[in-house]
């Protein structure tokens, strides 16, 4: 599983823009709320499909099964 990355940029006008990469669905809000707490109040949120995606975890189960003779 690959990580999730927090990118934060300073535009021209000296606003901090957060944006997530490989974080999906309402986590990534809680993980740049963590990561922001205390330090800025922010003003506004704009969700890409990235935030409506769910998480898909896949899960391998290997079984092996001997026969006995």
């Amino acid at each position: 599983m690959s990580e999730g990355k927090i990118e934060i940029k300073i535009n021209e006008k000296g606003e901090i823009v957060v944006e997530t990469h490989g974080i999906v669905g309402p986590s990534c809000l809680e993980e740049v709320n963590k990561f922001l707490e205390g330090m800025v109040a922010v003003t506004s949120i704009n969700k890409t499909d990235e935030y409506y995606m769910k998480l898909n975890i896949q899960t391998q189960i290997n079984v092996k099964q001997e026969v006995k003779r």
